[in-house]
């Protein structure tokens, strides 16, 4: 059985280790994985929609944050 303690360090082990571009080597055989980008990127917009939401409650701010996001899941309008 792993302690809570034991498996704290493993895993804040890994974290940082990730964090510093570090990773495990790969096996034997295993091909050289391709690195991909995390965010999409987009061409320059034809139009684009601007709100300052900036004076909107917290909870204001993120449903539009969220409404943003669906919004812009295709290319970017907000």
């Amino acid at each position: 059985m792993v302690s809570r303690r034991s498996l704290l360090q493993a895993s804040g082990a890994a974290l940082a280790a990730g964090g510093l571009g570090m990773g495990l080597p790969n096996p034997a055989g295993a091909a050289e994985s391709v690195a991909r980008p995390l965010l999409p990127s987009f061409g320059r917009p034809a139009h684009l929609d601007v709100a300052d939401v900036s004076t909107l409650d917290g909870h204001d701010q993120l449903l539009l944050t969220t409404l943003q996001g669906v919004v812009n899941r295709r290319r970017p309008r907000l």
